[in-house]
């Protein structure tokens, strides 16, 4: 216990150090330190765990998320029946006033576009689908959109066809995902599971299959990084807290950088829990299973969680939230009613949130899959479906306190 607690004070001497720049200098340009001595060896790591120990008196708080309604409303769509004839087409209108057409080139923008439209497409299955755009540009051409695309099944055209056709507009701009202003992106709980069903029925791939009842197996965890803004700043220490809080689990920590569509989308699916900071990445909840339970990690003053955790919930998972203890955590800076110096300033606050890496302790890693495995698992019992081993009469986990 000695050592332990002259090891935290060191710990907390190189920290205080570090932030004067006296052991950063020494460290990086090989300079001798106080009192002569050249930089010891592992000196690197030391600066790790100083920084990490510095990070512990910020830790992040998670809590459950639940918005109001992930749900489109009934009245979302005006709807253009064929006066005199039996309708053979169903076309979604995307024009200018009801898209973010000067962002569809990013791909969860262009999911904006394209998931209510596969919500009305689900309202009239038996008719063929159309994507009736005013521009080309406002479907997007990444190849995940292409992806989406190709999994819903419709075709783009920039006039109706001949046929006779039930159109539906929706009738407002999408909503940002801000506080107060979620963003809803189906009509109803069928739809987003639909759409994973359709993979089977399409040329891109398979899926993972649900585990049957009868085959016990061990919880999947998935720890989705970021190689840019937002990465967490201590990944290999938050990997070795997650096997020794979850020792049976099986961990994947792994970034979509390099990955296909399907390669992503099949990923999000074969897992049980899912922790992901804040980005595009996270458009890939759509995919995730029911019961899934997910954590979105979010930096200081870019607290988003009514964008891609509305999907989540429409695809049937349980979602939580982290974010820093500070008081301006949540605290978004205003996006309209400013002078363009203010305007720019507010930018300027976003972008450095947005960029800078994620420092949540291991610690705060390991409270939050407490509260994902009891969610996931409660939500499990209640749908009765396959169960990991760790949804035991006993929910525990390994040195968590």
């Amino acid at each position: 216990r000695t050592m332990a607690e002259a090891m935290r004070a060191l710990l907390y001497t190189i920290g205080a150090m570090l932030s004067l720049g006296k052991l950063s200098a020494a460290v990086d340009h090989g300079a001798p330190m106080a009192g002569g001595l050249a930089p010891m060896a592992g000196s690197r790591r030391l600066l790790r765990l100083a920084a990490l120990n510095s990070s512990l008196s910020r830790e992040f708080r998670v809590e459950s998320w639940q918005p109001v309604s992930p749900w489109l409303s009934r009245d979302a769509f005006d709807v253009e029946l064929p006066p005199a004839c039996t309708a053979s087409v169903v076309a979604c209108g995307l024009r200018t006033f009801n898209t973010r057409a000067e962002k569809a080139g990013h791909f969860p923008h262009s999911a904006q576009n394209l998931l209510p439209c596969w919500s009305f497409f689900s309202a009239h299955k038996r008719l063929k689908p159309v994507l009736l755009v005013e521009s080309p540009a406002l479907v997007g051409s990444s190849s995940w959109t292409r992806g989406l695309l190709e999994l819903m099944g419709c075709e783009i055209a920039t006039s109706l066809p001949p046929a006779c056709a039930i159109v539906g507009t929706l009738r407002a701009f999408p909503p940002t995902g801000w506080p107060s202003n979620e963003m809803r992106w189906v009509s109803t709980p069928s739809d987003l599971p639909s759409l994973a069903g359709r993979f089977e029925r399409s040329s891109l791939g398979s899926l993972p299959a649900m585990p049957q009842p009868s085959g016990a197996r061990s919880i999947r965890v998935g720890l989705l990084l970021r190689t840019g803004g937002r990465r967490f700043a201590f990944e290999q220490e938050i990997v070795a807290r997650i096997r020794e809080a979850l020792p049976r689990a099986r961990l994947n920590a792994t970034t979509f950088d390099n990955l296909s569509f399907i390669e992503q989308a099949a990923w999000l699916h074969s897992h049980d829990l899912i922790l992901s900071a804040h980005g595009a990445q996270n458009m890939n909840f759509i995919f995730a299973r029911k019961c899934a339970s997910i954590l979105e990690v979010f930096p200081p003053r870019y607290y988003l969680p009514g964008f891609y955790l509305t999907a989540a919930q429409a695809a049937g998972a349980v979602t939580f939230v982290a974010f820093s203890n500070a008081e301006e955590a949540r605290t978004n800076p205003p996006a309209s009613g400013l002078s363009k110096k203010d305007e720019r300033q507010a930018y300027k606050s976003r972008r450095r949130s947005r960029h800078a890496a994620l420092e949540i302790s291991p610690e705060s890693m390991a409270r939050a899959l407490q509260l994902m495995l009891k969610a996931h698992c409660d939500c499990v019992r209640r749908g009765r479906l396959a169960a990991p081993l760790q949804c035991g009469k006993d929910i525990s986990m390994s040195a968590t306190q």
